[in-house]
């Protein structure tokens, strides 16, 4: 009795085995269920195409492709359903050739799962079809209509969509918005630069967004004037988009911008890194002082690159605060222009800089230079001092070629420990 029962744990300790190297969203599969499933999809009884329409997600991919679009003709509705949910997640080729009659439907549910099925899998010849059910009497389908033509990459798509951009749903007019851009044709920028100024705070987030993926500098007006909506993502998705056009008569709008809230700020130090020219640099400057995020001042800072340098090279030479000199450094470090390791060095040799952000600088430059000035502040007498500058020296010392340099200062911080 006792054998018999081993074998039984060793047999479902194998079955366990197999299911958990199956892929996750499917379950073991004998080798005949697949021909099993194929069968029943033909048999004439509902409830067998249904139960059979139902398994198809767990059948070996190849084959459930090749079974799902074979299911999709099934005259019956729920076997269609079905079939539309498991083509949603397989995306097998020409399915949506299959569904794009279903755009006709009489029931609600079968036009939706057709538009979902046609934004996963586009159908050219959907195109005029989708159009229409763009005046659908439900907007659920309206929405999906239009995300299935904006998946379209289709230049037919763009006018049927123009025509419902003031529908009268708010969610169908922000899917509309978002279907021209990702289509990304010129004709939409007029119109939607109308759209900054809707009713519904989340479709001027989708205008505000938009405008800046056309690149088309018609919108720069619109933008600034979005900068003083009265919702928080609108204006932060105008300091996007002004950025990304890289709009410099937007600069001192957006320098306005960083009087408000902290995420608002936060786009706009973005977005002046992305403008350039004296008066965004000034602003940024002034932030690195000032701004209760630092980092982001710093990151902007860096992407200016050479044009940041001199003034971050200046700073440091000034006799600034520490927490200025200590941004000023972080900033030339992300910006790695010429000449930044000798400005650390320097600035470290008057004492103006704080050595852990100073050696940290050089060890990310990576600087021979800044060896020197390294191993000295291993006999510092604060510890975490001395911890820094072990962790740069490692950085900054080659293992394939000794530094004798290195010989004294090391072995006097030992002896020190």
């Amino acid at each position: 009795m006792r054998s018999r029962i081993s074998h039984l744990a060793c047999a479902w300790g194998l079955g366990l085995a197999l299911l958990g190297t199956a892929r996750p969203a499917q379950a073991f599969v004998w080798p005949n269920t697949a021909e099993r499933v194929e069968q029943d999809l033909e048999k004439p009884q509902l409830a067998l195409r249904r139960r059979a329409a139902m398994r198809l997600l767990e059948l070996p991919d190849a084959v459930a492709r090749r079974l799902t679009l074979k299911a999709l003709k099934d005259e019956d509705n729920e076997v269609r359903l079905l079939a539309a949910q498991a083509a949603l997640e397989l995306e097998p080729k020409g399915a949506g050739e299959l569904v794009t009659g279903w755009l006709n439907d009489s029931e609600k549910r079968v036009r939706l799962v057709a538009c979902e099925v046609l934004a996963s899998s586009p159908a050219k010849n959907a195109i005029q079809p989708l159009g229409r059910v763009l005046g659908d009497p439900d907007p659920g389908v309206r929405v999906a209509a239009a995300r299935a033509l904006g998946a379209s990459a289709e230049k037919d798509a763009v006018m049927p969509l123009l025509g419902h951009l003031d529908d009268k749903h708010p969610d169908v007019r922000e899917a509309v918005i978002d279907a021209l851009t990702q289509l990304g044709d010129a004709r939409a920028v007029a119109p939607i630069i109308g759209k900054i100024q809707d009713s519904r705070g989340p479709v001027r987030v989708a205008a505000a967004a938009a405008l800046g993926r056309f690149g088309d500098k018609r919108a720069v007006s619109a933008l600034i004037l979005a900068l003083r909506d009265n919702e928080r993502d609108v204006r932060i998705k105008a300091l996007e988009s002004l950025g990304a056009l890289r709009a410099r008569d937007a600069t001192l709008a957006i320098v306005e911008a960083l009087s408000d809230q902290q995420e608002v700020r936060a786009a706009a130090v973005s977005a002046l890194s992305h403008l350039g020219g004296d008066r965004a640099l000034d602003a940024l400057m002034d932030q690195l002082d000032s701004s209760s995020d630092q980092r982001s001042v710093v990151q902007a800072l860096g992407r200016l690159g050479e044009q940041a340098a001199p003034r971050l090279k200046q700073c440091l030479a000034g006799q600034v605060s520490r927490r200025l000199a200590n941004g000023c450094a972080a900033a030339l470090v992300e910006a790695k222009t010429v000449g930044a390791d000798q400005a650390l060095i320097d600035a470290l040799r008057r004492g103006s800089l704080d050595p852990r952000v100073g050696m940290g600088g050089l060890a990310q430059l990576g600087s021979p230079l800044g060896l020197p000035i390294v191993l000295t502040y291993l006999s510092d007498d604060q510890l975490v001092v001395r911890r820094a500058a072990v962790e740069a020296a490692s950085a900054l010392l080659d293992p394939g070629k000794p530094d004798g340099r290195a010989v004294g200062p090391i072995r006097e911080a030992l002896e020190a420990a």
